[in-house]
């Protein structure tokens, strides 16, 4: 799976790459802004997108996720410090992983959007703790 990090804090950034990597996915260069990572997503399309909220530039990362989906047809999670903000826009997501969170975590969350996304229905008690799942109609 190619994931796309857009997160504008390099540190996090780059450990959040690691990780993936070291979990065996594939990972774009981490982008801190929406242009960017716009960009990246031309060039080659991710299958999911790994978005911070509070992004570098005039775009947050509601907007980038709403328009990756609507451009490319790319799922979106939001990773982020402000949770509530993620809550706010439930439409531009799959769901949210609050920061802070382990490696753990994240591999639990990222092996339950892989299901997600090749179209298997979590239930509520397959949804790891750490990862808040909008509900889809």
């Amino acid at each position: 799976m190619l994931v796309l990090i857009v997160e504008d804090q390099p540190i996090i950034a780059m450990m959040l790459a690691w990780q993936l990597e070291e979990d065996g996915y594939r990972v774009l260069r981490p982008a801190a802004n929406a242009q960017d990572a716009l960009v990246l997503a031309e060039k080659a399309v991710p299958d999911l997108a790994l978005i911070d909220i509070q992004l570098q530039g005039s775009v947050d990362g509601v907007e980038l996720a709403r328009t990756l989906q609507e451009r490319f047809q790319i799922p979106c999670i939001f990773v982020t410090a402000e949770p509530s903000s993620a809550r706010a826009s439930p439409d531009a997501a799959l769901g949210v992983i609050a920061k802070p969170y382990s490696t753990m975590t994240l591999r639990r969350c990222l092996a339950a959007v892989t299901l997600l996304i090749q179209g298997y229905r979590l239930r509520s008690s397959e949804v790891p703790a750490g990862f808040e799942l909008f509900q889809r109609e």
